[in-house]
Parts: C-alpha cells; sequence; structure tokens
C-alpha cells in the first residue's frame, strides 16, 4: 500500500516537473517574441518621427524663401516726390527722403512695388537724388518674355533693349524685367513696343515702353 502510494507521488512529481519545464519554455519563446514586436514598433516609430521631421526642415526652408522673396518685392517705405516744375525731367527725380531716414546711395526705387524707376545716386539729411532708367547713361542687364530672352537695357527717352540674340524668341508685347546682380530679380522695367532686325547682324534691339509717367509722379517706394 505504502509502496503504490509512493509511486503515486513520484508520478504527480514527474507530471508536475512536466508541465512546469513547458510552460517556461512557452513564456521565455512569448517573451522573446514580445520583445521582438517592441523593437519593431519602436524602430517603426522612429523612422515615421524621423520622416515628419523632414517634411518640416523642407517646409521651414520653403517658408523662408517665401518670406524672402516678399521683402524684395513688398514696398518699404513711400517716399513723396519733389515737383520740379516748370523744369520737368525725366533723367532724375528728387525725393522727400535722406540720410535721417535711413536712404543710402544705391537703393532701388520703384513705382508701387515691383515697377523699376531707378536707384538713389546722392543722399543728403532730409532728400536723395534718384537717377532714372531714362537717363541716357543707364545700362542693365535685362530679359525679356516667356522666353527669357537676354538683352542689354540702354537708358534714355526711349529706353531700348540693345544686344538681344537673334535666336531670342520675343514678341511685341513681351514683359522685360531686372536681371542684374544688385536689384531684385524680376522688377518690372516695361514691354517691347517695336523690335528692330539689323541686317547681317548677330544681335536684335526693341524699344519699351513703360508705365512710368516721371512728371506726374507723386510718391514712389524706396527699397532700403
Amino acid at each position: 500500500m505504502r509502496r503504490a502510494f509512493a509511486l503515486v507521488v513520484i508520478a504527480l512529481a514527474v507530471i508536475v516537473f512536466i508541465v512546469h519545464s513547458q510552460f517556461a519554455t512557452e513564456g521565455k519563446s512569448l517573451g522573446t517574441a514580445a520583445i521582438g514586436d517592441i523593437a519593431a514598433v519602436v524602430s517603426s516609430s522612429n523612422s515615421s518621427v524621423s520622416n515628419e521631421l523632414t517634411a518640416l526642415q523642407q517646409e521651414n526652408a520653403a517658408l523662408r524663401v517665401q518670406l524672402f522673396n516678399q521683402s524684395l518685392y513688398s514696398p518699404t517705405n513711400t517716399v513723396e516726390v519733389y515737383s520740379d516744375y516748370p523744369l520737368n525731367s525725366e533723367q532724375e527725380i528728387a525725393i522727400a527722403a535722406g540720410s535721417r531716414e535711413g536712404v543710402k546711395v544705391g537703393d532701388i526705387v520703384t513705382w508701387g512695388s515691383s515697377v523699376l524707376i531707378g536707384k538713389v545716386t546722392a543722399v543728403m539729411d532730409d532728400a536723395s537724388i534718384v537717377s532714372t532708367i531714362f537717363d541716357p547713361s543707364w545700362q542693365m542687364a535685362v530679359r525679356i518674355g516667356n522666353s527669357q530672352a537676354d538683352g542689354l537695357l540702354q537708358g534714355g527717352v526711349s529706353p531700348t533693349v540693345t544686344l538681344i540674340p537673334q535666336n531670342g524668341q520675343i514678341n511685341v508685347g513681351d514683359m522685360v524685367i531686372t536681371a542684374t546682380t544688385g536689384f531684385p530679380y524680376g522688377l518690372e522695367v516695361g514691354v517691347v513696343k517695336t523690335i528692330e532686325n539689323t541686317p547681317n547682324s548677330v544681335f536684335r534691339q526693341a524699344t519699351i515702353q513703360t508705365e512710368i509717367d516721371i512728371p506726374h509722379l507723386t510718391n514712389v517706394t524706396v527699397h532700403y
């Protein structure tokens, strides 16, 4: 009887040992799997955060460029123009702002925010002189129309664009814009009025019609 009881106890012990070992092995496997899953989730999360950060950095860079461009073309200061009646001159104008207001030689002057008038050439305490594109000595690189044909703007009573390559596709009515260093890119100069072809020449020239009426200007924008 005692022997039978001892055998039963031994059998139960063996069963308990086997079951315990089985659970321990499965638990270890489950723990390893769980750790792997957590690592995968963390890795995926880090990748997602990295992608979002990159997108935000790109968006931030684009916004900085947009703000920079707006600062170039937005009016920074509207200034009154002195009258020179009855001795009207289109080559230069005097404006009612000088060094006290922060005006400097070389500052760009426009009509509105984007139509080029000229640049400041002399500064006094409370006034400045602006040389305009109607000055015969004015020269600057420009581009014409959708083809972006290059040319050289020559100032004067009737400004012209010279040195236009023959293969440059230009038409009457095309916009002429600034494309030279020291000026915001893309300021409006005028539109092509006529196109002149010189026989056996590699270049053409065009006369320009501007929107500026110098004798009747009452205010301009100075880009500090």
